[in-house]
This record gives C-alpha cells, structure tokens and sequence, in this order.
C-alpha cells in the first residue's frame, strides 16, 4: 500500500521544488497512507490530514503571494496533487477545489472579491467544489449546456425557473446518501442507544445551494 504511482525522482526540478514536493512525499507517507482505509471505509472527512495541509500551506500553492499563498508554478503544483493522490485521490480533491475557485477568482474576480476570498481559500478557512451535473452531460464538462445568465443581477431576469437539472443531482444524492447510511446501520446493527453523537460525514459539511435562472436564460446548442 503506498506503492509510488507518479514519481519526481529524476526530473529536471529546482531546489526549493524538490523541497517541497519531499515534505509532501513524507506527509503522505506518514499522515495519509496509514489512515486513509479506514476512512474511506467510514466515509468520514479527513480533518486532522486537513488541518496539516493548511498548516503547510498547501491549499494555497496556487494563490498569489500577496494573497498569502505561496506562488507555486504549475508544474510543482502538479507534481504535489500527484503526490498527494498517490496517498489518498479523496485528499488531492479537497485541494483541487481550492485551486479551481481561486483560479477563476484569480483571474476573473472583482478586487475586492480577491482582497476578501482569496486569503481565506490560501489559508484553508473555505472548503470549495463545483457541480457539473445536467441530465445529458454527467461529469463531462465539454458537454455542459447550462450558462449563466447575467440579467438576474439587474433584474431584467426574473429568475423564477428552477434548474431542475441541479435540483435532481442534489435531491439524489441526498437520497443516495441516506440509503447507504441505512444499509451500513443494518449490517452493523442499531446506531448507540442515547443518541450518541456521531461524527458528521463528509456530505453533512456542505450546504446544498439552489441556483435559479429565468426562462430567458438561454442553454448552448450543441
């Protein structure tokens, strides 16, 4: 278990890249790898791992320095996701949330959105994802049709329709979610009598948004 699937060894890299990328290495190796079975197996969010990955600073590898990131280049950020992926891919992910948003942050937001967000996701106080989920695309983005329509700020869009395509995604996987939780009591037998508090799982962390889009917002052809 462990066994190094992508490795850096050899590779044509700085100094303070391999610096950091063998602090990585021995994170995984020490925090993530002898844990990682036993929570995917109870499905239970990896606090503790994340709690060192912010005291790394790694959820802003890709954040601006000015920001409180680090500025890492895209290939040694590439070469850490590999890294930590090969410990847990589950980890790797809540990393890639945060480079995803503060990317588009980054590059599209206003000032004050980067002067606000940005050294919160650098320092881990923000967990992010993003949903791709239509009837007819899944997980492939290329195929997505929805777009935003931008009327809705001024008011010119009355974003009354509810797309119900996020609506389905979220409502089962909350039903998904709620039967597995059911097959794992029946086969370990009834939760603690007493209401014993129960570690959350990872779902339970999030709060499930609803985005509406009025009937003038318009979906790509394909």
């Amino acid at each position: 278990m462990g066994e190094r699937i992508c490795s850096f060894d050899g590779l044509d890299l700085r100094d303070e890249q391999l610096d950091i990328l063998n602090v990585i290495r021995e994170f995984v190796d020490n925090e993530i790898i002898p844990v990682a079975h036993d929570l995917e197996a109870r499905d239970e969010y990896p606090e503790e791992i994340v709690q060192g990955l912010r005291e790394m600073g790694l959820f802003g590898m890709r954040i601006p320095e000015e920001y409180g990131g680090l500025g890492l280049d895209l290939t040694t950020y590439a070469l850490a996701i590999a890294e930590l992926s090969r410990g847990w891919m589950s980890v790797a992910g809540i990393v890639n949330g945060v480079y995803i948003v503060s990317g588009m942050l980054a590059g599209h937001g206003t000032q004050e959105q980067k002067d606000h967000y940005l050294p919160k996701l650098a320092a881990g106080e923000l967990v992010c994802c993003f949903m791709m989920t239509e009837p007819e695309a899944g997980s492939d983005v290329r195929a997505i049709r929805t777009t935003a329509c931008s009327r809705i700020a001024t008011g010119s869009c009355d974003g009354s329709g509810l797309l119900e395509a996020f609506d389905r995604a979220l409502r089962r996987g909350v039903d998904d979610d709620a039967r597995r939780r059911e097959e794992r009591e029946d086969a370990e037998g009834s939760p603690p009598p007493g209401g014993e508090q129960q570690q959350p799982r990872a779902g339970e962390r999030f709060h499930l948004s609803w985005f509406h889009a009025g009937p003038r917002c318009k979906r790509r052809s394909r």
